[in-house]
């Protein structure tokens, strides 16, 4: 499942991330400004973001395997339509509306519900395996992208993108994908073990004398929502912390697939880059974003999920900030590297801060609707960096305004309350 998951979105994640590949081409075939072409990565921006609410609640009622089957199909035929762009308003609805919507199918959302139900322990390692297939669309297709782009136009490009997608990607989707372990006769993922350890843990409280447990150490019973309850988005609003996360998930988007992946292939071709040089940046970018988001899933189980946080968004103000000095491809590369390892990195922890918090019942759903502030904050961050571009020549006021929110996204991450004891769980979904 988690393979499944995994090429689903890489296939998914690469061919939204390369958009930017595709900006100057079509500026030079429309005779479009930048903020004209950007308006499609910022529709495509927020549609992506509102269609993971919807993704939520459709697999919840479908189950994951048809929700990513018609998703993966969607994006295919959505993909190779966008070859065949006429004029603006089509690529408006075409790309920016109906593909997006496709592709909110293989996403974080999706992930997260998977990783609830196919694992007990090592969910942070798990939604980092998965999350981190964003990252290897990056590194494989961007290049791949980049260099159809140059050898034969962007249109067949395209359409090659989408021709990979109903060829490769939708067959092990329709094949391999199951909604739950119990649709194969298993257990999810180190059930066994969770079992044993609780039932070790209550015969031991069971055996203690009252002493060794003071009532003033002993943690408050309602701290930690019982593993049934599902919290909806209203009562979540409600709490400050859920807000944090979703201003964190803002800056996300905005510093990442709206500033960053959207402009810096323009913004490099016009400070003297070749493309394929650029091409190769982007790629070594999402290399570093599979590496930051496996090691994130692995320290997400380990250490404390809000330094964790603090940590990845302060490395990525200081990376947009060294950005604005680079002008050869040694530092190009260094900058993709650092900016690569905290691109997808936040994903592993906030999922593990919103389980912790609300639940596993609720914290898919409540992932999504965070998430739309993730992606509205892409959608601003695209077309304000296409604006500033056409009012002052460049992207520098664009990045201060990156680098400017994702420090204070690393500060506003340790004013979120330190999480309560994990959920133990072992079907989240017991109605799929």
């Amino acid at each position: 499942m988690i393979g499944v998951t995994f090429l689903a979105l890489l296939a998914s994640g690469g061919t939204r991330a390369s958009f930017g590949v595709f900006i100057k081409p079509i500026e030079t075939e429309f005779g479009w400004d930048r903020a004209t072409v950007s308006l499609a990565a910022s529709i495509s921006a927020m549609m992506y973001g509102v269609g993971q609410p919807l993704v939520g609640y459709l697999i919840d009622r479908w189950g994951a395997r048809r929700v990513l089957v018609l998703s993966v199909l969607g994006l295919g035929l959505g993909a190779g339509l966008t070859a065949l762009t006429p004029g603006v308003m089509y690529l408006y609805v075409v790309y920016g509306l109906l593909t997006t919507l496709a592709a909110s199918g293989p996403a974080v959302a999706m992930a997260s519900s998977v990783v609830a139900r196919w694992f007990q322990t090592n969910r942070g390692l798990a939604m980092g395996i998965c999350a981190s297939g964003i990252s290897a669309g990056q590194l494989v297709i961007i290049p791949l992208a980049m260099h159809l782009n140059i050898m034969f136009g962007w249109r067949y490009s395209f359409a090659v993108l989408g021709g990979l997608m109903l060829v490769l990607i939708l067959p092990l989707v329709f094949l391999y994908m199951k909604n739950s372990p119990g649709d194969l006769g298993l257990k999810p993922f180190g059930a066994e073990e969770e079992g044993r350890r609780t039932a070790g843990d209550r015969s031991g409280m069971a055996s203690s004398s009252p002493a060794a447990f003071p009532p003033a150490l002993a943690p408050p019973a309602a701290t930690v929502p019982a593993a049934g309850v599902h919290h909806s988005l209203a009562s979540a609003l409600r709490n400050r912390d859920y807000w944090l996360v979703v201003f964190t998930q803002f800056v996300c988007g905005f510093t990442s697939l709206g500033s960053v992946t959207t402009h810096l292939p323009a913004h490099s071709i016009e400070h003297g880059f070749s493309p394929m040089v650029v091409a190769g940046a982007m790629g070594l970018m999402g290399g570093m974003n599979f590496i930051g988001t496996i090691l994130s899933g692995w320290m997400t189980d380990r250490v404390g999920r809000r330094q964790l946080l603090c940590g990845i968004y302060g490395f990525r103000g200081l990376a947009v900030v060294y950005l604005m000095f680079v002008h050869d491809p040694m530092a190009l590369s260094l900058f993709a590297i650092v900016f690569g390892l905290t691109y997808i990195a936040a994903t592993p922890p906030t999922a593990s801060i919103l389980v912790d918090h609300f639940g596993p019942g609720s914290a898919a759903s409540l992932l999504s609707w965070a998430f739309v502030g993730h992606q509205i904050g892409a959608a601003i961050g695209a077309y304000f960096g296409g604006l500033l571009h056409d009012l002052t020549g460049g992207y520098t006021y664009s990045f201060i305004a990156s680098a400017i929110l994702a420090l204070a996204a690393a500060a506003a991450s340790l004013l979120i309350r330190p999480s309560p004891a994990p959920h133990r769980i072992s079907n989240p979904y017991p109605h799929v």
